[in-house]
């Protein structure tokens, strides 16, 4: 099964360690479930922090939908991903060393078991087959959910055929298009389910990440603010494209909707720190140092941010400042791998 659409909370399988033996760590325990409480395997889990330095941490919940990271105290952000559940993107507290356990259920996109029926809850176009048209639907639903999306994708295409007018064929198709890999296909499609209800704002995010696959960055940046437009959690539809650029280590594409949801939900210290860094990579200094004061007046435990910030300021020129960050580091983060990279540069700097 892939990663295409996605899903609703927490958790992943896979033991990995990204702290050195002086640390204090924690171990990040999760359970992932469905709406009846069944396990749910093979969940992409991306975990990010303020103590993680360079990629981001990866894997994939097990057959019991569980998962296990090792890190270093802090704070923390996994984004999970599914196809046919909803991305979601949860805020971790983990300050204190020990086992933090969390359990999620998953919030699926695809339409219920029961017949496909017209109703004031669904989107305009959107659950309006019926008869053997919804058959067929629910057929190449079942396929994508059993990693068939070639099987899928000749089912709904035959079906936009038959009912083009409608845009849950499209929307359908399109995302087995994607799970192909045919990201200029499944844009394409995508493009006609919002033509014809231009409501749908998970086909609006779905067509964002297509055009980013496309390095159409523009129109995938129009699509996230259409998908906003039409009911998505602002916040959070900046924060999953954040997270698909963090990939890609696109750092101006990253603070592009680190800045849009900052804006939307201020004052988030680990988002502000994101966004420094993310300033600080495309060397725009006065914009790293602003978000980066910004998370540590936010949090001034943040070791990761008071690093950042004295590196800003060695590029700015400004020695005694960036020696006093450096030293802030040392302080609250004493024996870890942070702390003696900033005791490195302070011997530099003498």
């Amino acid at each position: 099964m892939g990663r295409w659409a996605a899903l609703f909370l927490l958790a992943l399988c896979c033991s990995m360690v990204a702290t050195s033996a002086w640390a204090v760590n924690v171990r990040i325990k999760g359970k992932v479930v469905d709406g009846e409480g069944k396990a749910v395997k093979d969940v992409a889990v991306t975990l990010t922090g303020s103590r993680i330095k360079g990629k981001p941490l990866t894997g994939t919940t097990n057959k019991k939908g569980a998962f296990s990271f090792i890190v270093e105290t802090g704070s923390f952000e996994i984004l999970l991903e599914k196809e046919g559940y909803l991305p979601q993107i949860i805020k971790l507290d983990a300050r204190d060393s020990g086992i933090k356990q969390v359990k999620v259920e998953l919030e699926s996109v695809q339409p219920a078991a029961a017949p496909i029926t017209d109703g004031p809850a669904l989107p305009q176009g959107m659950g309006s087959l019926t008869g053997e048209s919804a058959d067929q639907l629910k057929n190449g639903i079942k396929a994508l959910e059993n990693g068939d999306p070639a099987a899928a994708a000749e089912t709904f295409t035959a079906l936009t055929q038959s009912a083009p007018e409608k845009a849950e064929p499209w929307f359908y198709l399109g995302m087995a298009q994607a799970e192909s890999g045919d990201h200029q296909a499944a844009a394409e499609s995508f493009t006609r389910a919002v033509a014809l209800d231009s409501t749908l704002s998970q086909a609006h995010y779905n067509l964002g990440r297509s055009l980013v696959e496309l390095e159409e960055h523009e129109q995938a940046a129009a699509a996230f603010d259409q998908a906003v437009a039409n009911g998505m959690d602002g916040a959070g539809c900046y924060q999953l494209a954040a997270n698909i650029y963090i990939k890609r280590n696109d750092y101006a594409n990253i603070a592009r909707y680190l800045r849009k949801y900052n804006e939307l939900k201020p004052g988030e210290p680990e988002i502000l720190f994101r966004l420094g860094s993310a300033y600080f990579n495309i060397n725009e200094m006065e914009k790293s140092v602003s978000a980066l004061e910004a998370a540590i007046a936010a949090d001034p435990e943040m070791a990761g941010a008071w690093y950042q910030l004295g590196m800003a300021y060695l590029n700015q020129g400004l020695t005694d400042k960036a020696a006093a960050a450096l030293q802030t580091v040392v302080d609250k983060a004493p024996g870890s791998p942070l702390a003696a990279e900033a005791t490195g540069l302070l011997g530099a700097l003498q």
